[in-house]
């Protein structure tokens, strides 16, 4: 049986890989893991014949001795299940609330734990990856990366700014939303003009700029076994996506193309993957106006339908056959052990 491993909402490759594998006539399950300890409930069993979780709800019946492959798709916090509403004073709620959430993930942890033996397309451990050390990575692995700075220093920013002229400004983590008011408002790179930076105290919260770098298209790789399926966006001729074309323009979408990447670009990004222990991601890179290939970052959980349905590559079915042939490889060292 395949485990799956995703978030209740907001992920829109889940269920389409989901069908691919019933499809194809394997076995899947789906754990979203904000329910875990919610309305899944589980018992983890520690005997001496080893170790067992069984989970249960109204859709989920399954023991981790089923499981033969698994696939760490997103993840969320774990529902701490225990409501602390009625602590009226505000910081002992606080301090209740994150006493119980390490406790929750330290549970969390272990019902990973005991799936080690398994195949992982992208693994918990991995799902938390490091921007900055992915550029170093990146840069160790012989790809062009943007000179970035990370500082708390205004003064510093001035002086990143008054060399390389233009800057942009992103997140350290992957891009984030914030709700406000019934509106959803997104985290996007954007350029860091003069105005901004003098408006900053001295001092400020960690800043995360880099070079801007003009380019000719944008490009979004996902990979997965030693396999690239890239796609070229156009965003840079449309000013509101010519900086991040996550900036959705729905009244006239950027194009996007099938590409295929140099040899030389494919090997350095295998040894990137490789060094970062990822079997899969979305890599995000840019083509320079100077024709450099330039690594911007990588998502071990990015969404790839956006490349899979322009581009025709039905990376769902990859995905599904990738679970599919690793489980059966488990199945089959099983049998070949006994």
């Amino acid at each position: 049986m395949i485990l799956i491993f995703s978030i209740d909402g907001g992920d829109g490759s889940t269920s389409p890989v989901m069908d691919w594998i019933t499809y194809l006539g394997a076995d899947r399950i789906r754990v979203n893991v904000g329910n875990l300890n919610k309305d899944v409930k589980f018992s983890i069993h520690l005997e001496p014949n080893g170790i067992t979780t069984e989970y249960r709800n109204m859709d989920i019946n399954f023991s981790s001795k089923e499981v033969s492959a698994v696939w760490f798709r997103r993840e969320e916090r774990m529902f701490s299940g225990l409501d602390t509403s009625s602590i009226s004073n505000i910081r002992i709620k606080e301090s209740v609330d994150r006493f119980l959430q390490r406790e929750v993930e330290v549970i969390k942890q272990a019902l990973y734990l005991q799936f080690d033996d398994k195949v992982w397309l992208c693994d918990p451990s991995s799902g938390n990856l490091n921007k900055i050390n992915a550029l170093q990575k990146a840069c160790d692995a012989g790809i062009r990366i943007p000179t970035t700075l990370i500082t708390n220093k205004r003064t510093e920013l001035e002086r990143f700014k008054n060399k390389h002229r233009k800057i942009i400004c992103k997140c350290f983590r992957q891009g984030g939303v914030i709700q406000l008011d019934g509106s959803t408002y997104g985290m996007h790179t954007e350029i860091l003009s003069d105005d901004i930076i003098s408006s900053t105290d001295d001092v400020l919260f960690p800043a995360f700029v880099q070079e801007y770098i003009p380019k000719k298209y944008e490009l979004r790789i996902f990979f997965i076994e030693s396999n690239f399926f890239p796609m070229a966006i156009f965003s840079q001729n449309d000013p509101q996506t010519s900086v991040d074309f996550r900036k959705y323009n729905y009244l006239k979408p950027n194009r996007n193309t099938p590409y295929i990447l140099p040899h030389e670009i494919q090997e350095k990004l295998k040894t990137l993957m490789l060094s970062l222990k990822l079997n899969t991601g979305s890599i995000d890179m840019i083509r320079a106006t100077d024709g450099s290939y330039v690594f911007l970052e990588v998502n071990p959980g990015g969404q790839f339908g956006m490349v899979s349905e322009p581009c025709n590559y039905y990376l769902e079915k990859r995905v599904a056959e990738y679970l599919i042939n690793q489980s059966k490889k488990y199945y089959e060292s099983k049998v070949f052990r006994n």
